[in-house]
């Protein structure tokens, strides 16, 4: 099993710049388009205020490109058909850890969030590419 954690790019700026009701309606819009790329084996939960965890069954880090793949797909035709209204574009920061029998959960878990924050912080808000993640792992 894997986690992977996906935070929403530049929440705190539509918060800031418009509403709060607009950066919930993304918020919702975000948790929309990672469940419609998801497996139903797999599970979504809000993890924090933009950072959502998604449990990845039978899978690996290797193997969750796959979903990365589904979501840059989902996330650039919203951004065509929805970004002009919400005057910006959704953007999503993500970050994966395994869990293998015998290991701390726990520690599992912790490792997939400063992947994200990291994978953030070194390519700032410009939506990661695949090759580019991939080689993140």
């Amino acid at each position: 099993m894997s986690f992977m954690a996906i935070g929403v790019d530049c929440s705190k700026q539509i918060t800031d710049t418009f509403v709060h009701l607009t950066a919930d309606k993304m918020l919702i819009e975000a948790a929309t388009l990672i469940k419609k790329t998801m497996r139903r084996s797999d599970l979504l939960l809000r993890f924090g205020g933009d950072e959502f965890l998604v449990l990845l069954i039978n899978t690996n880090c290797d193997k969750s490109i796959y979903m990365v793949e589904r979501l840059l797909t989902a996330v650039d035709g919203w951004n065509k058909k929805n970004a002009e209204a919400y005057g910006c574009h959704l953007s999503f920061s993500t970050g994966c850890s395994t869990y293998e029998k015998g290991c701390d959960i726990l520690e599992a878990l912790k490792e997939a969030d400063p992947t994200c924050i990291r994978t953030k912080l070194e390519r700032g808000i410009k939506l990661t590419r695949t090759k580019e993640y991939k080689d993140s792992l």
